[in-house]
């Protein structure tokens, strides 16, 4: 948003935005889960919240196309450039994204991130 979106897309740019967001946690999850275990269980629940977040985001749309074959275009406002003033979802996944970060930094930072293998080889020499 501070970088100039035009407001009639500001919808659209949260939810691309969100989206992303929780695409890169899975995919960084999935990595993690191929790391022995303190990576290993942070990319479980990375997973988990981001797959729940995305396939609430899915849902959400399929319910919303739903109620647009009954009538409800009201519901597509925010995506067809109405200005969007409720932000919980984003706030939400601002939020998990930026604790899942946190510790994912954390990790990488403390060298937890390298494979059981590799640090055996090193701990023999």
């Amino acid at each position: 948003m501070i970088l100039g979106v035009a407001s009639g897309m500001d919808g659209r740019y949260l939810l691309a935005y969100s989206a992303l967001l929780m695409a890169s946690m899975l995919f960084w999850s999935v990595a993690f889960l191929h790391r022995p275990a303190i990576p290993k269980t942070l990319g479980a629940i990375g997973v988990g919240a981001s797959l729940a977040t995305i396939l609430i985001v899915v849902a959400g749309h399929v319910v919303i196309g739903v109620a647009a074959l009954f009538g409800l275009q009201s519901l597509l406002g925010a995506s067809a450039g109405a200005a969007s003033n409720d932000l919980t979802f984003v706030n939400f996944v601002e939020r998990l994204f930026a604790a899942w970060s946190g510790v994912a930094a954390w990790l990488l930072w403390r060298g937890y991130t390298s494979d059981g293998a590799s640090r055996l080889s090193e701990d023999e020499h």
